[in-house]
């Protein structure tokens, strides 16, 4: 537009436009007015592209819709614009308005054209440049196109461009000045607002990396945006008895008929509530494909940040759900935490192989996609190919028709020559960027006219995207790539309007693709080192709407095959039944995933050679919040072999109680940074990985009564019972509290000894009870809200026995509060009163399992008592006092059996001078507690 503007663009009479029509704009320079991506615009706003402006820590969201096509066709646009005015010729922006040119269905030359003829344009740049001389001319492009900014050097070299082609041209100044504005429009000056300083020397190409050896995978990502309706893909088969009569009623008119229950899948072999579903009647070729035991199907899958249940999940769900753009993100980056902000799975895959030393490759088609994008200080970044083939830098002779892009590119490569110190960054991006994707588009063209493909791709869509990456991938080896990601996103499935037939279209023509490019595979000997992955941001809402169609919901059914691929089964979790009382279905069908996105690509990844838990905790930050429940390669892959770190021995089920001054859930930072506490201590212990997991929370309120007879009664009840349904009160008390149960699950290899049993299992127990509970204790001091942690635990169990969680009451306790007589102390170290002796509650002892683990194992007990000081304490104060209790009373034992010790409340005393501290400790062991009780008064 600035270009237009300055160039003084005039439609032409026949244009009846009040605007120029720009046509295609998106894919030519990835963006235009009016057709955003999403409400967001154009640009990631913390987009960092990659080399000198990461290192620089600079942002810049515009560099992120420059790739090799849009730099090509963005630079034959204005080519053309100069040229011939506002039209479809040569890549030009504008359409073919008044008949068009023949030259987009012949071959070049074949109808001459001359520059300045704009009988096939809508409009033209109608500037005359005033100055006398070249050296005038020159300024004045400088002045209307970069604002001033071109440099010296840049304007010599165009002065003496201007003088060569008055020569080239029999000395026609109009050829002249069409040939420096060409020029200047590939100028860093032009494409930035950084001051540009280069020397004479040519910049050089960033050279290719050379690959490691001559293995070779690739993944291909199939992103249905909008939201796929996969429940008319994957259907129960009319056997499913009441799963099939839920479909059925539920789905209505829209779901499929019995008549088109043709494509019948065997299912026996999964864990899901029926043996045959139905696929699609035009999904023939993803039955094929399952049926070969290459595919296999991702139940109820979708974002998680960590598991929820129906009960809490929109308590404990941080993400914007039932977004497009959000759930998109999130399934690009699945990161939720933000923990690598801004890089996506893939890329973070591609990042651990890059440092491995192997060459890869994020190729993206027609559009960039964050989901691609890595460590930005790297220097890597996307291609993006459309998918007719690798476009070529070129531009019309101004006198004739061949292309003579050759004769300007040494201008060109002058003009962007090797910086010098004080180069701006932005510019030297932009220099950069094109000498390399000149030099990368001429390679590409080469390589995929060496690599056609053998089997025949016909259709568009989702078919002509494969077809490219077909190529890419046979020609891998001249491309000189270990590793391949290959992504396309088909859009138009937000089908809030009839939803049959938009599945219909849209399953057909994936049907075709995913034919023809396993068929090329398989000719290429490449099936088995690929995997495609089809997916959506989210599901439908099993009920129709008003229009036929189905609105935005959450977990879905995927899709993915490959040659190596252990298929022919139905991973994740069917739904029992569409109906509102299956676990997962919060209204309208629209179903919690069972199934977290983390959990696909954790088993992918290691198919793809990722070994290394340090590197899986890179790619997948948030996996750890999902405990054991991730696919691995053996579950996804034939001859697949890796594990999950930690969870092939003992699992240990523990709850964690913490007391809050507010009823809420934990959130999810602070459920991982319990777990974090939880896994630190456990590897501690083992010397061996461990995996966490927060299995739920549940709510309490603890109400503190005095009685008349000066007894405390304490009665704990569950949130809900404790209120009404106008949020009011159903019980009073003197002190109410707030706890929040945390059912937690760690899971370890054991230490073995000579007699091969899991002797740390007993041990691992009782100081998960012990030290565990004060590592705990400090960090709920620190955190928001949080006042008190305790501990206890359930059975450890091992891994061939079901996991055993008894649930502890513990009956109302009673229980007497010391005197309330001030000590008149003048330190400022708290001092505390006699203790009388107390009898803590004790629940009934839990029977467990037979050796190797213990026979008993007691419940915890707790005292409540009082200390005096002159003033209240601080947090560090606090924590000082408490491990010098908890440090002295295991000294006195000679063994740890102390859980938390922490304050209860804090009170002015009678005597304004003094602060009563109420100070609770807990232990499994109640003899310890006596001890504390007679002791304590004479220390």
């Amino acid at each position: 537009m600035a270009v237009m503007k300055s160039m003084i663009y005039t439609p032409k009479e026949q244009d009846r436009n009040e605007l120029a029509k720009l046509v295609q704009m998106q894919g030519k320079i990835g963006q235009i007015v009016y057709y955003p991506p999403d409400q967001f615009s154009f640009y990631r706003n913390d987009y960092m592209p990659p080399g000198g402006l990461a290192r620089a820590e600079l942002t810049s969201p515009e560099a992120g819709t420059m790739s090799m096509y849009t730099t090509i066709m963005m630079t034959s646009g204005f080519f053309s614009l100069i040229r011939n005015g506002l039209s479809s010729l040569y890549g030009g922006f504008g359409g073919n308005s008044f008949g068009g040119s023949s030259l987009f269905k012949k071959p070049w030359g074949s109808e001459l054209i001359k520059a300045g003829d704009y009988d096939k344009s809508v409009g033209y740049l109608d500037y005359s440049p005033s100055g006398d001389t070249p050296a005038d001319k020159v300024n004045e492009v400088s002045r209307l196109l970069t604002g001033g900014r071109l440099n010296a050097r840049s304007k010599a070299i165009l002065v003496d461009a201007y003088d060569a082609a008055l020569v080239k041209y029999g000395g026609d100044h109009d050829n002249a000045w069409r040939e420096i504005l060409s020029l200047t429009v590939t100028t860093p000056d032009f494409h930035t607002s950084s001051v540009a300083r280069m020397v004479d020397l040519p910049r050089d190409i960033t050279p290719p990396k050379q690959p490691k050896d001559d293995s070779y995978k690739a993944i291909v990502v199939v992103f249905l945006f909008g939201g796929l309706d996969s429940y008319n893909l994957l259907v129960p088969h009319t056997s499913c008895g009441d799963l099939y009569k839920s479909y059925v009623e539920r789905r209505g008119h829209i779901g499929l008929a019995s008549h088109q229950m043709e494509l019948r899948i065997n299912a026996r072999s999964s864990d899901q509530p029926c043996g045959s579903f139905v696929l699609h009647p035009q999904a023939e070729s993803f039955k094929e494909i399952y049926d070969s035991g290459e595919g296999i199907f991702l139940a109820n899958i979708g974002h998680l940040n960590r598991k929820v249940t129906k009960n809490d999940w929109n308590e404990r769900t941080t993400t914007d759900l039932f977004s497009h753009t959000s759930m998109e993100k999130e399934a690009y980056y699945i990161d939720p935490f933000k923990e690598q902000a801004g890089t996506g799975v893939l890329g973070r895959l591609l990042d651990i192989f890059d440092d491995l030393g192997y060459t890869v490759g994020p190729i993206s088609i027609n559009g960039e996609t964050p989901m691609l994008g890595g460590d930005p200080y790297k220097g890597r970044p996307v291609e993006v190919l459309p998918a007719s083939g690798s476009p070529m830098f070129a531009r019309q002779n101004l006198l004739g028709y061949e292309n003579n892009i050759g004769d300007i590119k040494p201008t060109i490569m002058g003009l962007n020559s090797k910086s010098k110190p004080g180069n701006g960054v932005h510019a030297n991006y932009w220099s950069q960027h094109l000498i390399d994707n000149w030099d990368k588009s001429l390679t590409l063209h080469r390589n995929l006219q060496n690599n056609p493909t053998i089997t025949e791709f016909s259709g568009g869509g989702s078919t002509r995207n494969l077809k490219i990456i077909s190529q890419m991938i046979r020609a891998h080896k001249d491309r000189n790539v270990n590793r391949d990601v290959f992504f396309f996103r088909l859009g138009g499935l937000d089908a809030h309007q009839d939803v049959v037939s938009n599945v219909d279209r849209h399953i057909e023509g994936l049907n075709a693709g995913f034919e023809a490019f396993r068929a090329e595979m398989k000719a290429q000997n490449n099936y088995d080192k690929v995997t495609v992955v089809m997916q959506s941001e989210m599901g439908r809402t099993i009920t129709p709407n008003a229009n036929a169609g189905t609105d935005h919901a959450w977990g879905g059914n995927a899709f993915m095959f490959g040659g190596g691929v252990k298929g022919g089964r139905i991973l994740g979790e069917y739904p029992d039944t569409f109906w509102g009382t299956d676990p997962t279905n919060i209204g309208r069908g629209r179903l919690i995933p069972t199934t977290s996105w983390d959990s696909l690509w954790f088993g992918i990844s290691q198919w793809y050679g990722v070994e290394s838990d340090a590197d899986m905790k890179y790619i997948l930050p948030n996996h750890g919040s999902y405990g054991c429940f991730l696919f691995t390669d053996e579950d996804l892959y034939r001859g697949g072999k890796q594990i999950i770190s930690g969870c092939d021995g003992v699992s240990l089920d523990f709850q964690i109680t913490s007391v809050l001054n507010e009823p809420r859930y934990l959130t999810a930072i602070e459920e991982r940074k319990v777990c974090e506490i939880v896994l630190g201590f456990a590897e501690v212990q083992t010397g061996q990985t461990a995996r966490c997991l927060i299995v739920g929370q549940t709510i309490f309120v603890n109400i503190s009564r005095r009685l008349i007879d000066g007894m405390i009664q304490d009665t704990t009840v569950p949130l809900k019972q404790y209120l009404n349904r106008d949020g009011s009160r159903k019980l009073t008390g003197e002190r109410v509290t707030y706890s929040v149960k945390i059912d937690t699950s760690v899971s370890y290899n054991p230490i073995q000894s000579d007699t091969s049993d899991p002797l740390s299992v007993p041990d691992l127990t009782q100081k998960f009870t012990a030290q565990l509970g004060r590592d705990l204790k400090r960090f709920v001091q620190n955190m928001t809200s949080l006042e008190s942690v305790a501990v206890t635990t359930s059975s450890p169990t091992l891994s061939s026995v079901p996991s055993l969680m008894p649930t502890i009451s513990y009956a109302p306790t009673y229980k007497y509060y010391p005197s309330e007589a001030p000590s008149r102390l003048s330190s400022s170290v708290p001092t505390l009163s006699n203790v009388p002796t107390m009898n803590p509650t004790t629940a009934h002892p839990t029977t467990l399992p037979s050796v190797p683990v213990p026979s008993k194992l007691q419940p915890f007990t707790y005292v409540i008592f009082m200390a005096t000081s002159p003033k209240a304490l601080t947090e560090s104060q606090i924590e000082v006092l408490c491990d010098s209790i908890i440090d002295a009373l295991n000294a006195w034992e000679e063994k740890g059996g102390v859980l938390f010790c922490t304050f209860y409340d804090q009170t002015q005393a009678r005597n304004k001078n003094l602060v009563d501290l109420s100070i609770k400790l807990a232990s499994w062991d109640s003899a310890l507690l006596e001890s504390f009780n007679l002791r304590w008064g004479r220390t």
